[in-house]
């Protein structure tokens, strides 16, 4: 039963055919075989060390309600914020109420058994009594998450400076994936991000709600595209695919995600380890619906990207611009051909920063710094070489920062945060970096262009990093914008509309984000023309674009090093 209906919903999400649901389902069916069946096993020999009778109603009970014991054990632990944070996110990171949580939790599995072995009135009460524990808990555990630390409006104090009036000509779309106001407010108010700060006081800006779980690509592609996960079909960083199934599996509901609890992981991983599945990072066409870039250049637009993900192989743009989707020398990477001279030379770091103390005895550190480093003086160069109408640019270095050296020992909820004082110098320093790398980016952008600074998702620090969905960053400035001004209600589906409203593109009709024309002044921006849908759009794969094995877990293993995969 937990098989066919979990298969089910896998399917469903999935887009597997009857055929591929099927096969799913025995893969499952075998995994709670063991489960249940070791479970029996345990229970069989308690039993008989107890010398009470083996009776197929007790054997069957106690064996049903120890196996679903441990999987709502497990689910409940991994699902709430304080109690799963040790077990996700490599930190030395422990809460009393979450341990208490766990042990309340770790009782479903005796309780349930004895509930459905002994049966009776007796067992009934007792099933009762965990339930209302198990409740009390879960609300508690919720009740008590960690509220953001830091957001747009506590930069309520910032001087607005006045912005160009009329429309924008161009947009330059920065995406810095992870950036935190929880990080960027103290620093700003500490008076350490020169660039940024000018960028807020001729902007405005927004909080951006997230998408839970927060796996990158998925978050970028709903950004890219205005569509959730289920529409535009990029899942996570990979999928997985099995024997005798032709369809990938990526996509879980979220209570039941298939990197956790139900087992399914353990399926994937040990089929995985034997060569009997493979695990492959999406491609873009697997993006069911179009990219922004892909509407404008369809509406004789010149656009460029810089390395967003889930991007190769590139698009061939019809209206000019440039495609580039990573650095290895494999076909497909980019677009056009000349792209090449600038994205060949890697920009070193300058003497200061090479020598920084925070990167002085941590090679990781530097290079993340020196990654960063080249990808800006691409962009600089790529910029320059290429003129577009709208630019996205797309760095990941803060948010491998943020996971590689940030370690949380918190041991209650009151510890101090980020605002306090409490905040790495490794993590410091990267942000004083990335604002040197905002004022060059800056640079290259005219009084007539739209600059927007965006983040697919915040950071906690308390132990918990994004698992939770902190709100990402939006920062608008540039012609057009109303200084000073916030948007509240925002959501990382957003982007999409309001950028075509800014570049007159129709929205699609099912779109389901909105215009956040309260960043503009009164004037700036037409109503937008809707369509049903941009059905002239078709994710064909392209023939000249071939595969490259190596490559590809070059990735997923750079993925494992920074903790994103399994």
């Amino acid at each position: 039963g937990c098989a066919g209906v979990l298969a089910a919903a896998l399917g469903r999400r999935n887009g597997l055919g009857g055929v591929d649901v099927a096969v799913l389902a025995v893969y499952l069916t075998v995994f709670y075989s063991l489960v249940f069946g070791l479970a029996g096993a345990v229970v069989a020999g308690l039993l008989r060390l107890r010398r009470g009778p083996l009776s197929p109603r007790r054997l069957v009970g106690w064996s049903a309600g120890t196996g679903l014991g441990l999987l709502v054990a497990v689910n409940a632990m991994l699902r709430f914020p304080l109690s799963y944070g040790p077990l996700s996110s490599r930190q030395a990171f422990v809460h009393p109420l979450g341990l208490a949580s766990a042990l309340v939790f770790l009782a479903a599995v005796p309780v349930i058994a004895a509930a459905l072995g002994e049966g009776g009135r007796r067992g009934l009460r007792t099933l009762a009594v965990w339930l209302v524990l198990f409740a009390s808990a879960c609300a508690v555990n919720l009740s008590l998450e960690r509220a953001p630390g830091a957001g747009p409006r506590d930069l309520a104090g910032l001087e607005p400076s006045p912005a160009p009036a009329g429309r924008p000509q161009r947009v330059l779309v920065l995406g810095f994936d992870g950036l935190a106001w929880e990080v960027l407010v103290p620093m700003i108010r500490r008076g350490e991000l020169p660039h940024a700060t000018a960028l807020l006081r001729r902007g405005a800006r927004a909080s951006l709600a997230t998408l839970v779980p927060t796996k990158s690509p998925r978050i970028w592609a709903t950004l890219a595209s205005g569509q959730p996960p289920r529409v535009h079909g990029i899942a996570g960083f990979t999928k997985f695919r099995l024997p005798g199934m032709n369809g990938a599996l990526g996509d879980a509901p979220h209570l039941t995600a298939i990197t956790w609890w139900n087992g399914l992981d353990r399926v994937l991983l040990a089929a995985r380890r034997r060569a009997l599945a493979t695990e492959e990072p999406y491609f873009r066409f697997e993006r069911r619906v179009p990219s922004l870039w892909e509407v404008a250049d369809h509406h004789g637009l010149a656009s460029g990207v810089l390395r967003w993900p889930t991007l190769w192989p590139v698009d061939v743009p019809q209206s000019g611009g440039f495609r580039v989707s990573d650095f290895s020398p494999r076909p497909g990477a980019l677009y056009p051909p000349e792209a090449a001279g600038a994205v060949a030379p890697a920009r070193p770091l300058p003497a200061a920063w090479r020598d920084h103390p925070a990167v002085r005895h941590d090679p990781v550190l530097r290079a993340a710094w020196e990654d960063g480093e080249a990808d800006v003086g691409r962009a600089l160069r790529l910029l320059d070489r290429f003129p577009t109408r709208a630019a996205f640019v797309y760095l990941h270095t803060l948010d491998a920062i943020h996971h590689l050296r940030w370690r949380g020992e918190r041991w209650w909820i009151a510890a101090p945060t980020v605002g306090d004082g409490a905040m790495p110098e490794a993590i410091a320093a990267s942000y004083r970096l990335f604002d040197r790398w905002l004022g060059e980016l800056l640079a290259t952008a005219g009084d007539d262009c739209l600059v927007i600074l965006v983040s697919d998702h915040g950071f906690r620090f308390d132990g918990l990093q994004h698992h939770r969905g902190p709100a990402g960053v939006l920062i608008a400035a540039g012609a057009g914008v109303r200084p000073g001004a916030v948007a509240d209600g925002a959501s990382v589906y957003d982007l999409f509309p309001t950028l075509a409203a800014v570049l007159d593109l129709p929205l699609a009709a099912d779109l389901p984000g909105r215009v956040l024309a309260e960043l503009f002044q009164s004037g700036v921006l037409r109503a937008p023309a809707i369509v049903p849908s941009y059905g002239w759009y078709r994710a064909e794969r392209d023939a000249g674009a071939e595969r490259s094995p190596s490559a590809e877990e070059e990735e997923i293993e750079r993925l494992r090093a920074l903790g994103y995969v399994n």
